[in-house]
């Protein structure tokens, strides 16, 4: 796969909260009974500051898992 065709999200920022609603409404107007998911709660390397991703140290920044926001989201699921 070419870089740049994989739009990986990180559980720490605002998709999760998009991502539940929209599943939230999908389950409630098309009756479907369920949702077949292949990809979320797999965390993905983040460095965005910004919501508590990634570390900076004398090396620079560094990314990392945010592993309990992941699974928090799939209980919520």
């Amino acid at each position: 796969m070419p870089e740049g065709d994989l739009h990986a999200t990180c559980d720490h920022g605002p998709f999760s909260e998009w991502f539940l609603g929209a599943a939230r409404k999908a389950l409630l107007e098309l009756n479907t009974g369920g949702l077949y998911l292949d990809g979320p709660g797999i965390p993905q390397l983040c460095t965005n500051r910004a919501h508590g991703c990634g570390y900076e140290d004398e090396r620079g920044l560094h990314p990392t898992y945010p592993i309990p926001r992941g699974a928090d989201m799939m209980k919520r699921l």
